[in-house]
């Protein structure tokens, strides 16, 4: 993908504030790792193919785990970390389930010459769960049920992931029995992905323009406004229709997806809140099973793209995720 001069200004001028703002949180994890499941590399294409696997400590009883819940960093796709929140909570419930946790890395785009869309992020994805399935069968575990929980881009990757590899000739390398979505991108044909969000409460909303560069990087494919402007017109190219529709989470449900968990701001102007009603409603057509007797949406009316101005809803939405693992 080439960019033209003003949008590599545009872009390198901004780039501290997406890295800010695309994702949630940025508190790097004060809990103690396992060294020698630290950094492990699953991938030799990229340093950043690395990953962190917590063992519960009864995994070696006679109970051994059997479902490892993976998580995927936020970050606008161009930042974030494997340690970044919420790590800790997701490795806590684990824990307590008896199940093992696990934090990955993945590539990023740089959008100064990048060489890195969307497949590539998918495909390290892929390659961090055959090597967790490795790593804990090596240890005597016989893991069968993985959990995909992801903030923002990671819950993006998270979902797209599972919904593409639900069913057909390429299954996920661990059957996926739950994704859970904090905040995540959902449509990139919703209009409101690219204009009218309102102002986040908590962050500054991200320009508009900016949301182009990001599209084109995933895709490959070159968006400006006027291919959005000829999308809602329905004449924009089909090249383009289907590079948008590809990387788009709600246009991969089928009847066969796993159990989604969704959880979105309604102040979010990052992410619209139309996003995670667009695939709710999609999930809802085709049939996919909710979280008895929970909503499959936990909506955070107070709340922007970090979910913070509803603290009584987030332990409503952890204790739900923890009631769902632990009846898997």
């Amino acid at each position: 993908m080439k960019l033209n001069s003003g949008m590599f200004f545009k872009i390198t001028a901004a780039s501290s504030l997406l890295a800010a703002i695309l994702f949630l949180g940025a508190c790097s994890s004060d809990i103690e790792q396992p060294d020698p499941n630290l950094n492990i590399a699953y991938g030799t294409a990229s340093p950043a193919q690395v990953l962190d696997l917590f063992l519960p400590e009864d995994s070696g009883g006679g109970n051994p785990a059997d479902t490892v819940v993976l998580y995927i960093h936020g970050g606008a796709w161009v930042t974030g970390d494997k340690a970044d929140s919420p790590v800790d909570e997701i490795r806590r419930i684990a824990a307590a389930k008896g199940c093992v946790a696990a934090s990955m890395n993945y590539r990023l785009i740089t959008m100064a010459n990048n060489t890195v869309h969307c497949d590539d992020m998918l495909n390290d994805i892929d390659l961090a769960i055959r090597c967790i399935k490795d790593r804990t069968a090596s240890l005597g575990l016989g893991i069968n049920k993985l959990v995909l929980v992801g903030v923002s881009a990671g819950a993006h990757l998270s979902l797209l992931y599972a919904y593409q590899h639900a069913e057909g000739d390429s299954p996920a390398p661990i059957p996926i029995v739950l994704c859970i979505s904090l905040s995540g991108p959902t449509d990139f044909t919703d209009p409101a992905w690219y204009t009218g969000m309102p102002v986040d409460p908590v962050i500054p909303s991200i320009q508009d323009d900016l949301k182009f560069p990001l599209i084109s990087a995933l895709t490959g494919e070159q968006f400006t406004p006027d291919d959005i402007q000829a999308m809602q017109e329905d004449s924009i190219d089909a090249g383009k229709r289907d590079a948008l529709l590809k990387i788009s989470p709600v246009h991969h449900v089928t009847g066969k997806v796993p159990t989604t968990i969704l959880a979105h701001g309604q102040k979010d102007g990052i992410v619209p809140f139309s996003n995670a009603e667009r695939l709710k409603a999609k999930l809802d057509d085709a049939g996919v099973a909710p979280v008895p007797p929970k909503d499959r949406l936990t909506v955070f009316p107070n709340s922007g793209h970090t979910l913070a101005g509803d603290p009584d809803k987030l332990e409503v939405l952890f204790d739900v995720i923890n009631e769902y693992i632990g009846n898997l």
